[in-house]
């Protein structure tokens, strides 16, 4: 019986890969003006919706595809997905746990076991990454004076817009 499922193992992996190809391929562009017309948040960037939606789903594809491939005895493609779905995991923990409030005097910056506060003068630079994490969109990058680096995608974040223009206003200024 285990026998029979082994080519099934990777066929979900490999149908999983190639669906989210051809939806980002056929729908990006739709994806990323519906995400960018409801970008309203001032103030905050937080998790939004879909990012709890789609990163949660992943992770549990991933755990899933780990589970069936050791009971499939596929040891070494469990291996992968099991350390696969660790990093994926951790990254999902931390884009869950990343809040930023701010306004023109402070920014107060919560994840899981980080509270930082900061004015916006002490942002030595902010920058829009097409190439970051995220699949989708771009990634807000703050560089602080101290070295520290917060990133915030677009593609799992809410309110990254007013973020980014408020403070490359104060970059011009």
């Amino acid at each position: 019986m285990k026998a029979k499922l082994r080519p099934l193992v990777f066929g979900l992996f490999f149908t999983y890969l190639a669906a989210q190809c051809v939806v980002f391929q056929l729908f990006e562009k739709p994806i990323l003006k519906k995400m960018t017309d409801n970008d309203r948040l001032v103030g905050y960037v937080r998790p939004r919706l879909s990012g709890y939606i789609w990163l949660s789903g992943c992770e549990l594809f991933f755990i899933f595809l780990t589970c069936f491939a050791i009971y499939c005895e596929e040891n070494a493609f469990a291996f992968m997905m099991g350390t696969v779905s660790m990093w994926h995991g951790l990254y999902v923990v931390h884009i869950f746990c990343a809040r930023l409030e701010y306004n023109e005097t402070y920014m107060i910056y919560r994840s899981l076991f980080k509270r930082k506060v900061f004015s916006p003068a002490e942002v030595r630079r902010v920058q829009r990454d097409e190439t970051g994490k995220s699949v989708l969109g771009y990634t807000v990058i703050l560089y602080l004076l101290d070295g520290t680096m917060l990133e915030f995608p677009e593609a799992y974040c809410v309110g990254t817009h007013a973020l980014f223009n408020m403070l490359s206003q104060n970059e011009n200024e």
